[in-house]
């Protein structure tokens, strides 16, 4: 086990380098349990939640259907438990609704005594993730609360010796604010778990969160290495230490390395689907393109709103992929025989490459128009063309039509299942194959999960109000009124059977 910061970040690096084997490994795991089973009509549902539960920390999609085929054929009284495990997953693939209807479907006194632990620790994981999707505020604070009510429920039914019962012991001396007993109870839990296992990778991810709450960084970034590293030996792509250690690295000015750590973590959440995740490592991008602004001062203002550009492209475009293509992909590979090749997953980060390199050839350009008005005096000139918004709403345009391609290559068939829903004298046609109108861009966002009116307006450019009227135009055009979001939630959908 290394010793200090620089010890554990070359233990990174290395696990870095060889982390396709690790990845390997885990595969073979799960296809010695398949192969048993390959010329078998059913498998056994016992069969099936093993599967779930190797899966779920290396690819979300896989987890959930196996554990959905498992619900399937289960008793009764072992229903509950495949339950708890499909509802703490789907948080974190956006699906909250979903996941808490779900759980508070539960009939708790039906709960089996051996799935007490598994309830509330599922019921912990869930309010977790959901909290990652709220800011500081009442709602948040309402998830939070739920899910330290779990913790509080863990601490009654753990064995008080057990790492489970430190670990969580831990998390409500931290609620508490009381960071040195919750260092005291995580040392204690560290003590009992081996390098790899999932609680030690948590485990130390909380020991950070206390060393940065009172203000020691060497210690919060040895613990976050740790707990990265950890991640990593288990093969867990689903995973938080390793794109906060980048920005932990950011800001102590290890630009390159941050840079490594962050890319890494954006390839292990989307090869995960985790949407949760792929959206946080890409609220971390802008970190990079701020040192490429750094480089140009003088061009400073400008740049940040291209970075802001850059960002809301490169949300949009790994909001996109890994909630929709990578997923239905993974799925539909996991019908046919459970095994896939990452074909998908190849096609998906073309797509992010492409958006992304067009959107560094947009900067590079920008930055060359910035020197040379700037170099030839122009500069007055120069900052009339940026308050205009002539170079912002240039910009967004490429963006749209980036867009456009990405999302219609995903969802080839979107525009006709769409006018499938409409009455026949109400579709719409869009100008070409190749682009969407406005309002159809509303519906690719809702069906991307996204159906804020402030969020969509933001990406496409539009007032809340046109998004908000827009929306109820064409449900009005709609044969289904009453179901027509859901509906279009449904485009794609691959049915597993």
């Amino acid at each position: 086990m290394p010793k200090n910061v620089d010890e554990a970040i070359g233990m990174l690096d290395s696990m870095l380098e060889s982390r396709s084997l690790t990845a390997n490994e885990k595969k073979a795991s799960i296809d010695s349990i398949r192969l048993t089973f390959k010329d078998k009509k059913h498998i056994p549902a016992e069969a099936l939640e093993r599967l779930g539960d190797l899966y779920r920390r290396i690819n979300l999609d896989s987890a959930i259907s196996c554990y959905r085929k498992a619900l399937v054929s289960s008793p009764d009284t072992k229903a509950n438990r495949i339950k708890m495990k499909i509802s703490a997953l789907l948080p974190v693939k956006g699906m909250t609704r979903e996941a808490i209807t779900m759980r508070e479907a539960i009939n708790h006194d039906s709960i089996a005594a051996d799935d007490v632990i598994l309830y509330y620790d599922s019921g912990f994981d869930l309010y977790q993730y959901i909290v990652a999707f709220y800011p500081e505020g009442a709602e948040r604070d309402s998830y939070l609360a739920r899910s330290y009510s779990c913790n509080d429920s863990l601490l009654r039914y753990l064995p008080r010796e057990s790492p489970h019962y430190k670990y969580h012991s831990a998390v409500r001396h931290f609620a508490d604010k009381d960071y040195t007993a919750a260092i005291a109870s995580l040392n204690d839990a560290m003590g009992r778990l081996d390098f790899g296992d999932n609680l030690f990778a948590r485990a130390t991810n909380l020991m950070s969160q206390c060393y940065d709450a009172t203000g020691r960084k060497p210690e919060t970034i040895f613990y976050l290495t740790l707990s990265a590293a950890s991640d990593l030996a288990a093969g867990t792509k689903e995973a938080t230490s390793l794109q906060n250690l980048s920005n932990e690295l950011y800001n102590r000015g290890d630009v390159d390395r941050a840079y490594r750590y962050l890319m890494a973590a954006l390839d292990n959440s989307i090869e995960s689907g985790s949407g949760i995740r792929t959206i946080e490592s890409a609220r971390a991008l802008p970190i990079i393109a701020k040192s490429f602004d750094l480089k140009d001062s003088q061009s400073h203002r400008q740049l940040i709103v291209l970075i802001g550009i850059l960002s809301a492209a490169i949300l949009t475009c790994v909001a996109l992929l890994a909630f929709n293509y990578l997923s239905r992909k993974k799925m539909q590979r996991l019908q046919t025989d459970l095994a896939n090749s990452n074909a998908t997953k190849d096609k998906y980060i073309t797509q992010v490459l492409a958006l992304c390199s067009s959107y560094v050839d947009q900067l590079e350009d920008f930055n060359r128009l910035a020197v040379r008005k700037i170099k030839a005096g122009q500069v007055q000139d120069f900052y009339e063309m940026a308050e205009s918004g002539k170079i912002l709403q240039s910009k967004t345009e490429k963006f749209l039509a980036k867009f456009d391609e990405a999302f219609l290559s995903i969802y080839p068939g979107f525009v006709d299942k769409l006018n499938s829903l409409f009455l026949p004298d109400r579709r719409i046609t869009p100008p070409n194959s190749k682009s969407l109108t406005p309002e159809i861009r509303i519906l690719a966002f809702m069906r991307l999960g996204i159906d804020d009116c402030a969020r969509i307006a933001k990406f496409l450019g539009l007032s809340v109000n046109t998004v908000y009227t827009y929306r109820n135009k064409l449900k009005s055009r709609a044969a289904d009124r009453d179901n027509f979001e859901a509906d279009i939630i449904k485009i794609g959908n691959i049915s597993l059977k």
